[in-house]
């Protein structure tokens, strides 16, 4: 016998079988459902395993992380597809709808699973019994009717009470087919029911399906009207146009077929939008909200009471709109404008440099012409020096005296030259400042001293190179002028600041 070992992951998964959950294939494979699980062991390399011990099952489990997996670990059950080319295995779960289980490598246990739900047009996800017609397809067992499974067209046609059934509760194990003329019978609760499969072929009449309604925020658009996208019938409409707001839409849709209504089913898509087919069962609306901007196709189907899809879709083209401020004339005019504010800084910007580099080589003119007269005077004077060597001493020392003077002076100027282009000294307070400094040392020895009042609140006020140099050179003379001529014991330089004038005042 063979029972469950929880040490053993090669022993059943578990020991409640039911029972249409035991089945050998035509390749000898000994399947076996369970309440948790279904299970595989080869028989054709099993040897002798008369006590169970040499049997080695291999599992297949349900994983919620795993989309191939079984839907539920709850088999009750099996049935082998007729393709005899493949080794493939059909599983009902209880709860877990139907399972198309195709098994690729014996050895290794490799499976691909396909799963049908609800969602897929079963009645119920609790399959009792699977059999299967002499056509091909499969007749499913449920708490909700009998459902034809169409292999090739992987569709269901669903009969119940409607239909003439009996009865719609079954119960698992209580399947059969008569092998003498391929009669089905399935048990339940209340008796058993039986049928010929080519009795229930259904009407062939493929149904036509038509968009019925176009609603925006769940309001009805009228044709040709204020506001409504609308130009001609939703059902012959070919375009809908909607704005960026109109973002809240659905459509409703029919099947022309009433023998059984309440039994037609629908699936739509949204191409661009969805990735695949939705399934709706019998809910015959689609809404949507906020799609981007674009073109998009709504296409729907639809099939009768006996699972015939309608041949085509019906479809409308949808364009959505952008706003205005993502239209292209709108992204071109706010990249052009956006050109044009950078050109004019990188322009405004290129002057400001230019203009700062033509007040440098003003100055440097100046400085060169300063600098050179004072040098061509240094020199005059160095050729006198060397004439009056020959001549008198007393007017050599007055000349040389002269050249050390004419020299501090360049010196000073060279000096004054640089502070003025260092940018970082362009503030007020470094102009007194440097002032101040300047003749510190020329006033060292004498009764005149030279304040200036409230300098740190100048720190803040900034000057351009030019108005430094002009300022500059103002005060220099004013000062050297009232050091000279006005014999007064105190020189005085104070400046404020109002609103956008400066004032700057010098008293001896």
């Amino acid at each position: 016998h063979f029972t469950h070992d929880p040490g053993d992951p090669a022993s059943l998964s578990d020991n409640t079988i039911q029972s249409n959950g035991i089945l050998i294939d035509r390749r000898r494979q000994l399947w076996v459902g369970t309440w948790n699980g279904l299970n595989r062991l080869d028989l054709s390399t099993a040897g002798d395993f008369a006590s169970g011990s040499q049997a080695k099952f291999i599992r297949y489990l349900h994983d919620p992380a795993n989309p191939n997996s079984l839907s539920d670990n709850r088999v009750i059950a099996l049935f082998e597809d007729p393709d005899s080319t493949r080794q493939i295995l059909w599983v009902g779960t209880h709860g877990g709808g139907l399972n198309r289980l195709l098994l690729i490598d014996g050895t290794s246990g490799e499976v691909k699973i396909t799963h049908y739900s609800e969602n897929d047009g079963l009645p119920d996800d609790v399959i009792y019994g699977i059999l299967g017609d002499e056509t091909g397809n499969l007749w499913l067992s449920s708490n909700y009717g009998i459902s034809k499974f169409n292999r090739a067209t992987r569709t269901f046609s669903n009969y119940d009470e409607r239909d003439g059934l009996a009865m719609t509760r079954f119960f698992w194990g209580a399947a059969h087919r008569s092998r003498i003329n391929g009669e089905i019978f399935f048990g339940g609760r209340e008796g058993f029911v039986g049928f010929d499969p080519r009795d229930l072929g259904g009407e062939r009449y493929i149904p036509p399906i038509y968009l019925t309604d176009f609603q925006i925020f769940n309001e009805s658009m009228p044709v040709k009207q204020p506001g409504s996208p609308l130009t001609r019938a939703i059902g012959s409409s070919e375009e809908i146009v909607l704005t960026h707001n109109q973002n809240v839409f659905s459509f409703e849709f029919a099947v022309l077929d009433y023998a059984i209504p309440e039994k037609n089913q629908y699936t739509y898509r949204m191409e661009g939008f969805d990735n695949g087919w939705i399934f709706s069962g019998r809910r015959n609306f689609a809404t949507y909200t906020n799609l981007n901007p674009g073109s998009y196709v709504f296409r729907v189907k639809g099939s009768n009471n006996d699972g015939i899809w309608s041949a085509h879709a019906a479809e409308v083209s949808l364009h959505i709109l952008p706003p205005f401020w993502k239209t292209w004339w709108f992204l071109l005019l706010t990249g052009t404008v956006l050109v044009g504010a950078v050109v004019m800084i990188v322009t405004a910007y290129v002057r400001q440099l230019l203009a700062v580099e033509r007040l440098r080589t003003r100055l440097a003119a100046d400085l060169h012409d300063d600098i050179g007269s004072s040098l061509t005077e240094i020199a005059i004077l160095s050729e006198v020096i060397a004439y009056q060597l020959r001549e008198e001493r007393r007017e050599l020392k007055k000349n040389i005296q002269r050249i050390s003077r004419t020299a501090r002076e360049l010196v000073d100027r060279m000096s004054d030259i640089v502070w003025l282009v260092n940018p970082k000294r362009d503030s007020l307070y470094d102009l007194i400042l440097r002032l101040k400094d300047n003749y510190a040392e020329m006033l060292t020895g004498t009764d005149i001293s030279f304040r200036s009042e409230n300098l740190k609140s100048l720190e803040k006020v900034s000057l351009s190179m030019e108005h430094r140099q002009h300022l500059y050179l103002i005060f220099k003379e004013g000062i050297n002028n009232a050091i000279t001529h006005s014999g007064g014991s105190e020189i005085l330089l104070n400046a404020r600041v109002q609103g956008r004038r400066l004032e700057m005042e010098l008293r001896d």
